[in-house]
Order: C-alpha cells, then structure tokens, then sequence
C-alpha cells in the first residue's frame, strides 16, 4: 500500500499536535502504516507520543518510553471535563471533523495537565 490510507486522520492529527514540535523540541511528526494501523509519533530524548488510529475506532494517544516492559507506557490523564463532541457508534466510521475535535481536544489536554512528560 502506497501514500496514505487515512488522511483524514493524519492530517488533523499533525496539526493538533504541532504544538508538541513547536514549543516542546519533540522531533516529528514520524509516521508509520502497520496493517490497519496508522501510527503518528513524536519523539525526545526518550520519550515518545503515539497518536494511532485503526477505521471505526476512536484515535489512541499513548505517551511511552522504550522498553520491553509495559510498565513504561501510559496514557495521557483523565480529562475533568466532557468531550466537546459526541463519539460515533461502533462501526461507524469517524470523520475528519469528529478527528479533528477528537484530537484538539486531547492535545490540549495533555498540554495543560502532562508538564512533566513534556518538558
């Protein structure tokens, strides 16, 4: 498979967390197409942040540092607040639109409760 099969998932993904490169120093974004899987990450020193998405799931954003050990992986806090948007059903493909809220969301998120992690 050649170029990419989700751009409306890889796109606003690299937008919402532009942020990461920009005021961060993460290195990225790097992507990688594995089976279904689309992977969008950022990296520095050694710490990674993993933005995947699979079709009719919701993306999922994991911060990590390598190891063979799960213990040293972890996903970003629970936000105090709602959703801006409301979940598609399951089997119920996700639109660029929904990505995007979706993603925005999160990023600011992890902006504003994740210092430790970033910096």
């Amino acid at each position: 498979m050649s170029g990419d099969p989700f751009p409306h998932f890889s796109a606003p993904c690299k937008r919402s967390f532009a942020f990461l490169a920009e005021r961060y120093g993460f290195a990225g974004p790097e992507e990688e197409q594995i089976g279904r899987e689309r992977y969008i990450r950022y990296s520095k020193d050694k710490k990674f942040i993993s933005i995947a998405y699979e079709p009719y799931g919701p993306p999922v954003i994991e911060f990590f540092t390598p190891s063979l050990d799960i213990k040293n992986r972890t996903f970003p806090k629970r936000p105090s607040q709602p959703l801006p948007m409301k979940i598609p059903k399951r089997h119920q493909e996700w639109t660029e639109q929904q990505i995007e809220q979706f993603l925005q969301f999160w990023a600011s998120q992890i902006e504003a409760n994740e210092k430790a992690f970033l910096s």
